[in-house]
C-alpha cells in the first residue's frame, strides 16, 4: 500500500503540471447558436393547465398514499401516534 501511494506521488512529481484528460481540438466543439434555445410549445394556458394537472394528480396519489399508510401502521399499532402510556393505579 505504501509503495503505491509513493509510486503513484514519484510519477506526479516525474510528469509535471501537465492535464492526463482529453485536450482541447477546435473541430470538436459545437459552438451554440439561436437554434438551441427553448421552442415555442403553444399556448401558455394550454401548456400550464396540462403540467398543473400532471403535478395534481401527483399530488393527490401522494397524499392518498400517505393516508394509507398512516391507516396502515394505525390498525397494526406499531406507533402509539403520542399518546402516554396507559395509568396504572
Amino acid at each position: 500500500m505504501l509503495a503505491r501511494v509513493v509510486a503513484r506521488r514519484a510519477l506526479q512529481l516525474a510528469r509535471g503540471n501537465t492535464r492526463n484528460s482529453v485536450t482541447y481540438v477546435e473541430g470538436e466543439v459545437k459552438h451554440i447558436t439561436m437554434d438551441d434555445l427553448p421552442k415555442f410549445l403553444g399556448p401558455y394556458e394550454e401548456i400550464h393547465s396540462k403540467t398543473q394537472t400532471k403535478y395534481n394528480i401527483w399530488l393527490a396519489a401522494s397524499a392518498a398514499f400517505l393516508v394509507g399508510t398512516m391507516a396502515t401502521v394505525h390498525s397494526m399499532e406499531i406507533l402509539e401516534w403520542g399518546n402516554p402510556p396507559p395509568m396504572k393505579n
